[in-house]
């Protein structure tokens, strides 16, 4: 049956999610019974960050100290991003897992990462963490996106996602001739 726009009826049902009479009540419209094809983050995409596994003690030890020294750096061209002693709890917690593009990122928080840079204009929606305002933030070398920068008129921090980021202990020789 065509209506006077030369539409068919039948697509425009007259009760949402076909619900008419002798129809099962219980049954739902596939766009809520279907999950989303989401790729939540395996362990292999934070097992290489092998500080996020170390507790630092209650007391101040030599081996805390070098733990704390250990530098992240961009996995693709190994630019320095930040250290593990700019790692910091935001809201209890130093990573949050957060949905983009189809898939869940896992962000860690940092007080300072000199080896980024923000680009774009600052934005002040949809922000994964409310409150804040953010901006983009690129390897300062390589200019591949490593995370984003969260400002509030009280703190700001970074969040970077851990797959994008490389772990590098620091030579000793080095230390020693500084």
């Amino acid at each position: 049956m065509e209506s006077k726009q030369g539409l068919k009826s039948e697509s425009f049902p007259s009760n949402l999610g076909g619900m008419s009479k002798g129809s099962r009540r219980d049954a739902l419209p596939s766009f809520i019974t279907e999950r989303p094809s989401v790729q939540y983050p395996s362990k292999e995409d934070i097992d290489h960050l092998t500080y996020l596994e170390k507790r630092p003690s209650l007391f101040e030890h030599e081996e805390d100290e070098n733990f704390r020294e250990w530098r992240l750096v961009c996995a693709s061209c190994g630019h320095l991003v930040t250290t593990v002693s700019e790692k910091m709890d935001v809201r209890g917690r130093h990573h949050y897992d957060f949905p983009y593009y189809g898939h869940i990122v896992r962000l860690g928080c940092y007080r300072n990462a000199p080896g980024c840079v923000g680009v774009e204009r600052i934005s002040n929606g949809y922000s994964w963490f409310r409150g804040y305002a953010w901006q983009i933030q690129l390897c300062r070398n390589c200019y591949t996106q490593l995370g984003w920068k969260y400002m509030s008129q009280d703190a700001s921090f970074y969040g970077l996602v851990f797959k994008l980021l490389r772990e590098e202990k620091p030579d000793k020789d080095n230390e020693a001739a500084s």
